[in-house]
């Protein structure tokens, strides 16, 4: 696996780590003793969904780019 793709997918692990701990937080802000902020944990796991999309882009970008490599050389 090249440098690119293993940063992309590096970023989609962490952008999957933060989905879920933002739906950590949603779930402990309906208990009755929470202070969390539901809308800044939504906000987070927005955030955190758009990190896996562009870093899939990423993985999927390499991808095409070695396929065009391996076509050049053929």
């Amino acid at each position: 696996m090249d440098e690119i793709t293993n940063t992309g997918l590096q970023g989609m692990q962490r952008g999957m780590e933060q989905v879920a701990q933002s739906a950590e937080r949603i779930v402990r802000s309906f208990t009755p003793e929470s202070a969390e902020d539901t809308s800044a944990a939504i906000v987070d796991m927005q955030s955190g969904a758009r990190q896996v999309q562009a870093s899939a882009a990423v993985v999927e970008t390499d991808r095409d780019i070695q396929r065009y490599i391996l076509d050049l050389m053929a």
